[in-house]
């Protein structure tokens, strides 16, 4: 075709490769492969909230039967069109939208209750969740986030604004306070107007890096297109020179670190160390983390923090009933053992214990690219991923159950960040080099503060005169990894030692920055990297999967990470190695992988959807 026409020129060839490019992408976005799982809103009234204890214990109980329901494999459904392994918030999310598309789906899960790090415990009569404390992008209307979650709890999810000041950074020994104490607000334009008051002389950094966080959205937009269109034509995207000049000014921001980033715009260390604060949340260093993910952190919450009213665990109690109604279900206590291989591709799952095997024509992974590549895949299929995929760091956590209400303790709805210097990286690794003794002498260099009752208006229902505190801090696998292979419950006295002595130090200097809270405490536990390890069976115990390094970012490794893997016809990949850490960042990765499942551009449907509601919104009412 092209000898015979007078396009002969290398510009005016890449420039018809493009146009065919767009024109098949515009065609297979319009396909119709898969039913559109947002041909409809799915919101329904909401029950009011429990305004008794009573009431919020039948909630509990309700929660219990629906995201507690044990394996057997009777309860198995016939005819399945996938199975997905893992139930956090990228499977289910995965598992609801197929559902939604008429698809009849079987989430497996090994821990006793749904939800991954979306579930809560209760222990004495003190709920607490370990793994979600705040999340961003839920004001009703605004985004495509709120929107994604609404239809696939049908609207029965409610969220609970936090403080406009959702998090406090505090620097500085604690006594007699932190000599800096900043609220971040909830809008760019407050956040940038609080911090040119504490840094006056500071004003053009500030906004030069509100600046680049705006960038940012690129890069994340650029991301998120490789992963969620066909393998084959994202490489030819990177392929035509013009398309991969255009990306490589999207992917600048990915390739540089957060450090750096903070050291262009400004010399002022306690500016530095503001600006990258929330680097706890996603648990690589500045001088190592990709300024793609700060931008995607601080995008996330450009609008303030929300919580899920009843905790956690409402979550997956409202999503699974999505999953049930086309067909599907939702078991827990049921590991698997391996991926079924039958003709060169996966055909489904074999069971731990019983060594039943569930077979469907599609297998989705949410449980981690390592646990995939090195536990459940057929020996011959094992792989190693590329350097960049190392797991990311673990933590301690302690919950603490205390004596009186929020108010009466002055807990407020909102975090607290507390470090010890105003370098980042230079405390980080003099807190890895002193080791697991010293640190009881010199304490933590770092702590989360969060208060996690104020922030749930049904705690204050149910539990008027008590309240809870859930303090975490990041901390090195390597540092109990002699004692992984004991029992949970049942390990060495060194290991019960130190993770007691841990915790009574972690409070310690809790009660430093809040003393109020010293002679209230009624209950109190520790969380260790095994103990991640042991719930969440995460490579060594790491809490946000593989790091967040700043070559995870480039376009080389984005291709890596997909949904798909090259030579394994029958498997997708979902959760937050797929996309990145947290609720929102493993809620999108469920958003690309039924891309990929439902073989159409969800996202696109989603947008359609959103734009529907907002033009009824704005409608007047009769």
């Amino acid at each position: 075709f092209f000898r015979s026409t007078p396009m002969r020129s290398r510009f005016q060839g890449i420039a018809a490769a493009a146009g065919v490019l767009v024109c098949a992408t515009v065609l297979w976005l319009r396909a119709r492969r898969s039913a559109n799982p947002f041909s409809k809103d799915s919101c329904r009234p909401r029950p009011e909230r429990p305004t008794d204890a009573e009431g919020v214990r039948m909630l509990e109980k309700g929660r219990d039967r629906v995201s507690k329901n044990i394996y057997r494999p009777s309860k198995v459904p016939a005819e399945l069109d996938a199975i997905v392994v893992g139930s956090g918030i990228g499977g289910l999310c995965t598992a609801a939208l197929m559902a939604k598309a008429g698809k009849r789906v079987l989430v497996l899960e090994q821990h006793d209750q749904a939800g991954g790090c979306c579930h809560s415990f209760t222990d004495k009569g003190f709920k607490f969740d370990p793994g979600i404390h705040y999340i961003g992008e839920m004001d009703a209307g605004r985004g495509v986030m709120r929107t994604l979650i609404d239809q696939l709890t049908e609207g029965q999810l409610e969220w609970a604004e936090l403080d406009e000041v959702y998090d406090t950074v505090l620097l500085g020994p604690p006594n007699p306070r932190p000599y800096l104490e900043v609220p971040i607000k909830a809008t760019p334009k407050a956040r940038d107007e609080v911090l040119a008051a504490f840094f006056p002389k500071e004003k053009e950094a500030i906004a030069k890096w509100s600046k680049h966080l705006r960038q940012g959205k690129l890069s994340i937009a650029a991301v998120f297109l490789l992963k969620s269109i066909p393998r084959c034509w994202a490489n030819l995207l990177l392929w035509l020179p013009f398309v991969r000049s255009f990306l490589a000014k999207a992917f600048v921001l990915s390739r540089i670190t957060t450090r750096a980033m903070a050291e262009q715009v400004t010399a002022n260390k306690d500016l530095q160390a503001v600006l990258a604060y929330c680097w706890g949340d996603y648990g690589t260093p500045p001088k190592e983390s990709s300024f793609m993910m700060q931008a995607c952190l601080s995008n996330h919450f450009q609008h303030g923090a929300w919580y899920p009213v009843g905790g956690a665990d409402k979550i997956a109690y409202h999503m699974i009933p999505v999953i049930t109604a086309a067909g599907g279900a939702v078991l827990v206590k049921a590991e698997v053992e391996g991926l079924v291989l039958e003709r060169g591709r996966i055909a489904g799952v074999r069971m731990a214990g019983d060594g039943t095997e569930i077979y469907a024509p599609l297998t989705i992974s949410a449980v981690g690219i390592t646990n995939t590549l090195w536990k459940l895949l057929p020996v011959p299929l094992r792989r190693e991923g590329p350097p960049a995929f190392q797991p990311s760091v673990s933590c301690i956590s302690i919950f603490v159950g205390l004596r009186g209400s929020a108010a009466e303790l002055g807990l407020p709805k909102r975090q607290y960040w507390w470090f010890r210097e105003n370098d980042h990286d230079q405390s980080w690794a003099r807190f890895l080099e002193a080791g697991r003794e010293r640190v009881l002498e010199d304490g933590f260099p770092m702590l989360f503060v969060t208060f996690p009752s104020a922030k749930d208006p049904l705690e204050g229902v149910a539990h008027p005169n008590e309240s809870t505190c859930t303090v975490i801090t990041l901390l090195p696998y390597s540092w109990v990894a002699e004692w992984a292979q004991g029992p949970l419950g049942k390990r060495a006295p060194e290991y019960q030692r130190l993770k007691d002595a841990w915790g009574r130090k972690l409070w310690d200097q809790t009660c430093q920055l809040f003393p109020q809270l010293k002679d209230h405490v009624e209950y109190f536990d520790v969380g260790t990297p095994l103990t991640n390890s042991h719930y969440l069976q995460s490579d060594q115990g790491a809490i946000y999967g593989i790091d967040h390094v700043a070559s995870r970012f480039g376009p080389e490794c984005v291709m890596t990470l997909r949904p798909d893997i090259p030579g394994i016809p029958g498997l997708l990949l979902t959760g937050q190695d797929i996309f990145c850490c947290g609720f929102g960042g493993a809620l999108m990765s469920g958003l690309i992988t039924s891309c990929a499942a439902l073989r159409r551009n969800v996202y696109f449907d989603l947008q359609n959807l959103q734009a529907k509601l907002k033009k009824k919104r704005q409608q007047p009412q009769k």
